[in-house]
């Protein structure tokens, strides 16, 4: 095995192949499994000697993972590094081999290649990550051993993490969640561009679903007699791919009793919008609504109402927060919120039982105001904990 370092020349004919932009030295070797020779460019002398070292050191060892495995997705490439780390104690692995199957294996984030892996497609799964502080501080230790290998192995020029500027959570309480008050809500949804927009807002906002759920959402999954939604899948996006897929875990799936007037406010917009070819109440031209339209939405319907900034990920919030100061314990509000656990409920609203709700605005003066004291009453949430 030949490993070497190489002064880039980067002029005419006689430009060193692999060598791009800066890099003054480029380092060569060949892959054990495939042979291939692979390179990786330096602009400093030091770092192309340290990465030719650990090269080496990672192919003595056995624990080079072949940098030509770009199709590799993200959690198949974890599960091997953690099998190949002969450092971490057999409780370390199981532990990580806990957080990988419960919060990155079977999304679409562990599903993409890494060598597609994005700095927007990682915001994206972390902004949507509802998880308790502790579960979060786990996942981002996860991935950041993944994106530091893939830097070291020359797959990422530089660790994916740092690139999109995530933080290990602080063990300190998150920050408090705002929610939005039902006049808000109301005005965002009147500055709306489309009446089905409109509806997006309203169904985040007075049902509690996340974005992907929300564009995932089929007409026969609504029963207008019972005043439900059963919600069964979800819209995605992953490197300007859209798509229709199963909700994320187990406790995503679920079934929950709907105010009446939103129930009414989708039988009104079916009368005059049809829905997608698979069923889909909101789309565009039957392609998928999916979390980046939603939030777009949200964002410029707050601009036309002179407000701040609105997320729609804020609007889920909202939801939970009306249920809470309609009296709502925690242990309705999880299953409602298809939330993991008890705990990631207990993280993101815990401060609002404190709060008793007395700053979410008045119950009238809005259309559908009388929904904290009745559609979002205790009894008609504990009908709604039926999920399946």
């Amino acid at each position: 095995m030949a490993w070497t370092v190489t002064k880039c020349s980067l002029g005419g004919r006689h430009a060193t192949k692999g060598c791009r932009g800066d890099h003054r030295y480029l380092v060569r070797w060949r892959e054990p499994a495939t042979h291939r020779i692979v390179s990786r460019g330096f602009r400093r002398w030091e770092d192309a000697r340290s990465h030719r070292a650990q090269i080496e050191s990672q192919i003595d060892r056995g624990e080079y993972i072949q940098a030509s495995e770009r199709n590799v997705p993200l959690e198949v490439f974890i599960a091997a590094i953690l099998a190949a780390d002969t450092e971490l104690r057999d409780g370390t692995i199981d532990f990580y081999q806990g957080t990988l199957r419960t919060h990155i294996r079977g999304t679409k984030m562990g599903l993409t290649p890494v060598g597609k892996l994005t700095v927007a497609a990682l915001r994206d799964y972390w902004g949507q990550l509802e998880i308790g502080t502790g579960a979060r501080r786990n996942v981002y230790q996860l991935l950041s051993k993944a994106f530091n290998q893939l830097y070291r192995e020359g797959i990422h020029p530089v660790p994916l993490h740092r690139k999109a500027n995530l933080k290990s959570p602080s063990k300190k309480r998150r920050k408090e969640i705002q929610p939005l008050d039902m006049p808000m809500v109301e005005l965002l949804a009147e500055h709306a561009a489309r009446a089905g927009d409109a509806l997006a807002i309203r169904i985040a906002a007075y049902a509690g679903l996340r974005a992907g759920e929300v564009g995932g959402l089929r007409v026969q999954d609504v029963d207008f007699r019972r005043r439900t939604f059963s919600i069964r899948q979800a819209t995605w996006r992953v490197n300007g791919q859209r798509g229709v897929g199963p909700v994320k875990t187990p406790q995503s799936q679920r079934t929950i009793t709907a105010p009446d007037f939103l129930i009414e406010a989708v039988r009104d917009y079916l009368a005059g919008n049809p829905p997608a070819s698979d069923g889909r109440i909101l789309h565009r031209g039957d392609r998928p609504v999916e979390h980046i339209i939603l939030n777009k939405v949200s964002h410029d319907a707050a601009r036309r109402a002179g407000l701040p900034p609105v997320t729609f990920h804020s609007l889920r919030h909202t939801c939970a927060a009306l249920l809470i100061k309609s009296g709502a314990q925690p242990k309705q509000i999880q299953p409602y919120m298809g939330h993991s656990s008890i705990g990631v409920t207990m993280d993101v609203y815990g401060h609002l039982f404190d709060a008793t709700g007395e700053d979410l605005g008045p119950d009238d003066g809005a259309s559908g105001g009388g929904i904290v004291q009745g559609i979002l009453a205790p009894r008609a949430v504990a009908l709604a904990l039926t999920a399946q």
